[in-house]
């Protein structure tokens, strides 16, 4: 690695406000909990993490995107595998690392890797001093050779077509907002209707109560002549 100095580039680190998700997840049941561990790990560690802003703004200067490491001048600061297994929750425990270098893999799985049919894999399987290839054709078609009034009509119409489809846009529009228009006219038609029915209802249950009324007004005049 060079020795050149670095430039610093303006990082500012902001912290977010996680009063409202702490205060959340306080009242969240143990049942809910566990579901979330279940589904996201351990994600909710992350709102008890003491969070130094000055050492992430000065590690963000060191930071290499295609690399996901932080590169100093004299060393790389990568996680290790321990840290792999604690933030992704997968075990390296029991389990031996890859043990098949130096093994030719078998041409079935290479042809399903290359998308090729196995026959021809099985063809052009060669062998080169240490190494086994397969020589992949080409896939791209041919060029086909065409003249300057050909271009000239392929170029017409695919403006006629764009057209249409400009043509046939605009007219769905009208369709559709024609459509709303109905449909919204429909349903003012429908609401006027129960407005309508329900104001008939009304007057026809004023109408008896004014009747029930004059009856019984009249059988209190019956009565008061009776006695």
């Amino acid at each position: 690695m060079g020795s050149e100095r670095r430039k610093a580039l303006p990082f500012k680190a902001k912290m977010p406000d996680i009063a409202n998700i702490s205060r959340l997840l306080n009242e969240l049941p143990a049942c809910f909990r566990v579901t979330l561990q279940g589904k996201f790990g351990h994600i909710l560690d992350l709102l008890s993490v003491d969070v130094q802003t000055p050492a992430i703004t000065a590690l963000a200067q060191f930071y290499d995107p295609p690399l996901r490491s932080f590169l100093f001048q004299d060393f790389q600061l990568t996680p290790t595998l321990e840290e792999f297994d604690r933030l992704l929750g997968f075990s390296m425990k029991g389990r031996t690392p890859y043990n098949r270098i130096g093994q030719v893999p078998e041409v079935e799985m290479l042809a399903l890797a290359l998308c090729i049919p196995i026959s021809d894999a099985l063809a052009n399987w060669k062998k080169r001093e240490n190494l086994f290839e397969i020589p992949l054709k080409s896939t791209s078609p041919e060029p086909v050779p065409v003249s300057l009034e050909e271009v000239e009509e392929l170029r017409a119409m695919v403006a006629k077509l764009g057209k249409e489809k400009d043509d046939l846009q605009s007219e769905l529009y009208k369709e559709t907002r024609k459509n709303m228009i109905l449909k919204r006219k429909s349903n003012q038609r429908k609401s006027n209707q129960m407005k309508e029915l329900l104001e008939e209802s009304r007057k026809k249950n004023r109408i008896e109560q004014d009747l029930k009324e004059r009856v019984l007004e009249c059988l209190d005049q019956v009565d008061s002549g009776l006695g």
